[in-house]
């Protein structure tokens, strides 16, 4: 069976999701390591023993911090991909009939990158949308015709 060919592939802001997710991951790992000085600080252990952890605590924590810039950098390499009849955000496949609502959103970090976020009903949505790119037309669009199609194909029973 031969793949389909996206209609589209929206190409993700790079920075609006690298940049913040980055800033958090090394601000969430600094204080888990300031927790971990601290309980071996409480612990009555010889030096090369608390050396140990904490070396190792280090190493698993710099492990963490790649770990998740490689997993956002691939978020942004794969972008979003339209398709006639659903739209891949990552690997996960979302039917066009299954979104509920469009709601166009832009926070604060939206603003300082000139991006916004297109929130797909309560649970899924697709941020770092470069502002010069009307998605929100584009996928209301897709959106009323598959559910024309499948009203037209039931019409047709």
């Amino acid at each position: 069976m031969q793949a389909q060919k996206p209609l589209y592939q929206l190409p993700l802001h790079k920075s609006r999701i690298l940049i913040p997710k980055t800033i958090s991951l090394v601000i969430l790992s600094t204080l888990f390591f300031l927790a971990i000085l601290v309980n071996i600080s409480l612990l009555d252990l010889d030096k090369s023993t608390e050396g140990i952890i904490k070396f190792s605590a280090a190493g698993i924590i710099f492990l963490l911090i790649i770990l998740g810039i490689f997993l956002n950098s691939n978020k942004v390499k794969h972008g979003v991909k339209f398709f006639s009849d659903h739209l891949e955000i990552g690997h996960r496949k979302i039917k066009y009939i299954t979104i509920p609502e469009l709601e166009r959103k832009q926070n604060f970090l939206d603003k300082k990158f000139d991006t916004y976020t297109l929130q797909l009903g309560k649970k899924l949505k697709i941020d770092a949308i470069p502002i010069s790119v009307d998605l929100h037309s584009y996928l209301q669009r897709l959106i009323s015709y598959n559910k024309a199609q499948v009203t037209q194909g039931m019409s047709e029973y």
